[in-house]
């Protein structure tokens, strides 16, 4: 996928460009310092255009990537039964989920997970405002489910919804960004049994 956007983010540069120099070429009767201001300007926009994708691209490939062999960051989050650590975590393996309550696929697969029979602990945390973790729980369809709010130490992932599993020893063996189904989330808790 990054490899796709980061060809593309190329080609954009390139195609406008080009096109941009060969409009500039046929205009007749505009002065030559004009002529040049504009191609600076497009040039400057299709690089600003490449550079965004870019951007992108790296942030749908890296903070989960730079996880994985890692020791979960320590973070703090509030579930109905009060205030928790990942500290608590360890000696036991976590599936933990991070979601949004703007995130469609999020909701897709919290009520996926909710109904999944493990022995392994999932716990599933928005980084939103209190309220409206409070109001996207409450409106249904994910009983059972350890869902909470992130108060302190959030991993730094824009993206959601997240799903990352931690092994016993509280290193993260495996982290993936985009809604999963129910056969990928088994081969994740698989790999922290």
């Amino acid at each position: 996928m990054t490899i796709l956007l980061l060809i593309l983010a190329g080609l954009g540069v390139v195609v406008g460009a080009l096109s941009a120099g060969r409009t500039l070429r046929q205009a007749r009767g505009v002065p030559r310092n004009v002529l040049q201001v504009m191609s600076l300007v497009v040039a400057l926009l299709c690089v600003s255009v490449g550079l965004t994708v870019l951007y992108f691209a790296w942030r749908m490939k890296g903070p989960p990537d730079d996880l994985r062999g890692k020791p979960l960051p320590a973070m703090h989050y509030l579930l109905e039964d009060g205030e928790h650590s990942t500290a608590e975590w360890h000696g036991r393996p976590v599936l933990l989920n991070l979601w949004a309550s703007w995130c469609e696929p999020c909701r897709t697969e919290l009520r996926m997970l909710s109904g999944l029979k493990t022995d392994v602990a999932i716990v599933a945390l928005s980084d939103e405002e209190d309220q409206t973790v409070r109001s996207f729980l409450a409106s249904g369809g994910y009983g059972g489910l350890r869902a909470g709010r992130i108060t302190r130490g959030a991993p730094g992932i824009a993206l959601r919804p997240v799903t990352v599993a931690v092994d016993r020893k509280g290193i993260v063996r495996e982290a993936r960004i985009g809604a999963l189904d129910v056969s990928a989330v088994e081969a994740m808790l698989a790999s922290i049994r």
